[in-house]
């Protein structure tokens, strides 16, 4: 596994930017220091979201074991599941 500096600070821009282009081993590590695997960007999507927007079933297992809400809605109204 490749190691990346993800520390409390930079864990949800790499939790994020990781979830949309399927790096699995860059979203373990995030996930080890995110507070909140429901961190939103601009337009309120989730790495949730962005996991089943590019197809990416793996990224969404992990999330969903880590708690990730499929019900949250983006700025326009879709959920993970719209994706």
């Amino acid at each position: 596994m490749r190691k990346y500096p993800i520390d409390e600070k930079s864990a949800e821009y790499f939790l994020r930017q990781a979830s949309q282009i399927g790096d699995a081993d860059i979203v373990k590590q995030a996930l080890d220091y995110v507070q909140e695997v429901n961190v939103v960007d601009k337009d309120g999507s989730t790495p949730l979201h962005w996991a089943a927007r590019e197809g990416h079933e793996n990224i969404l297992n992990l999330l969903l074991h880590r708690g990730a809400d499929r019900y949250l809605t983006d700025q326009y109204g879709r959920t993970p599941l719209h994706e």
